[in-house]
């Protein structure tokens, strides 16, 4: 979608009439796991009181819901 081919693609599609929608499992890319390195406290605990990068973020982490807010604009920008 975000190559100047998919771009084009959705210009001539758009200019037909069609509305283009799409179905994106965007939590990985939302919050990529890779962040679990530099960031340890955007990330849950588990029973343990241990960090973990296995499901979720911390809801209660603002830095974290900041990245989730600005990659979420980033993605909405693509359409």
């Amino acid at each position: 979608m975000n190559s100047s081919e998919g771009k084009c693609y959705l210009v001539q599609l758009r200019a037909l009439g069609f509305k283009v929608e799409f179905e994106y499992h965007a939590t990985s890319w939302l919050f990529p796991r890779e962040e679990f390195q530099n960031h340890l406290e955007w990330f849950r605990m588990n029973e343990q009181g241990e960090r973990t990068q296995d499901v979720n973020l911390c809801p209660s982490n603002p830095d974290g819901l900041a990245y989730i807010e600005t990659r979420a604009e980033l993605l909405a920008g693509l359409l």
